[in-house]
């Protein structure tokens, strides 16, 4: 074994067929309607990077291990949950993950970017009308809207005008109108 070689660590015949159905268990999940579309870039490298850890695993039990069985790498797919639960929660901090549960704030703030006269006030019926064909908002309606506005305005781009005094007139309360925060509506970068 040469410098290069020295230390490394190899998967055996049957590894390879547990590494590949761990692959195969990934793939359909990569697809357009799979849960892990949306991460797809990272989740295609997954199981290469369960093989890897798999591999260090080994090495770390047996440092003059060349192979890597069963049992480890069974011990780095059980991992896989956990790797996909922290890197949608990165990405979605991130803002890579657009299916994330921020999409309804970032949909909301888009339009908000968008609109013709960006400084006059919105209401969440303004906004569910805006934003209409996208799914989260065929399958939340009016309060996953009002959701996101809420998100919005917790982190400070919008700001729930205070309501007029209506007491005394006829008819329905005015719904409530939210003012965008100046940066927003002076059109500055993302």
């Amino acid at each position: 074994m040469n410098a290069v070689n020295k230390g490394a660590c190899q998967c055996h015949h049957r590894l390879s067929e547990v590494g590949r159905r761990s692959v195969c268990r990934v793939q359909p999940r990569l697809a357009e309607d799979g849960d892990l579309n949306p991460i797809a870039s990272w989740a295609s490298k997954l199981p290469g990077k369960l093989a890897r850890i798999a591999a260090a695993l080994t090495l770390y039990d047996h440092p003059q291990a060349v192979e890597v069985n069963d049992a480890y790498m069974a011990n780095a797919i059980s991992m896989a949950p956990y790797f996909i639960a922290h890197a949608r929660f990165c990405l979605d901090l991130m803002g890579a993950n657009r299916e994330s549960r921020l999409t309804p704030a970032r949909d909301v703030l888009d339009w908000l970017r968008k609109r013709p006269n960006l400084a006059e006030p919105f209401t969440v019926r303004d906004a569910h009308r805006a934003l209409l064909g996208r799914t989260w908002v065929a399958e939340g309606g009016s309060e996953a809207v009002r959701a996101a506005a809420d998100h919005l305005e917790d982190l400070g781009w919008i700001a729930l005008i205070p309501p007029s005094d209506t007491a005394g007139r006829p008819g329905r309360k005015p719904p409530p109108k939210y003012e965008v925060h100046p940066l927003i509506a002076s059109g500055s970068p993302r």
